[in-house]
């Protein structure tokens, strides 16, 4: 048997991190929270995440930048990014994927499918193109500006 997805949350909100940190646990997933993003790699040598939550809009050091510190940091692999974020918007999409996030999730979000998500790791599957539908942001379309 697999040994259970370790869970990494970053996010400076202590009670969205906590919510998910609760979730995840009463699932018997092991959980680490970090609300200080510039700790993130620290705690994530301390706690070896294979799955990570990761806010985008926090003070001091961004979620992409968290991203591209963990992806740096020479942590083991498999170590699966998610950018769990209200910025849902086409070029926030495109940073997250610039800065080594696999999935980019809006919150709030579906917690059935981030449930979903975490088994899927843990099973050393891809998540479905479905499951990544129900988390990710309605596709964006950018416009060409307004010529008046």
């Amino acid at each position: 048997m697999r040994p259970r997805t370790r869970i990494l949350i970053v996010d400076d909100n202590a009670q969205v991190a906590n919510l998910l940190r609760e979730l995840f646990s009463e699932l018997g997933y092991p959980c680490t929270v970090c609300t200080d993003a510039a700790q993130a790699v620290a705690v994530a040598r301390q706690c070896l995440p294979m799955l990570a939550f990761i806010d985008i809009g926090m003070p001091q050091v961004d979620g992409f930048q968290v991203a591209r510190n963990l992806r740096a940091s020479g942590l083991p692999d498999p170590l699966y990014l998610v950018a769990l974020t209200a910025w849902t918007d086409g070029i926030t999409q495109r940073h997250a994927i610039q800065a080594g996030f696999d999935l980019h999730a809006r919150k709030p979000s579906n917690m059935a499918a981030l449930v979903e998500l975490a088994a899927a790791i843990e099973a050393g599957e891809t998540p479905s193109a479905e499951l990544r539908a129900r988390l990710e942001p309605p596709a964006f379309v950018e416009r060409p500006a307004y010529a008046g």
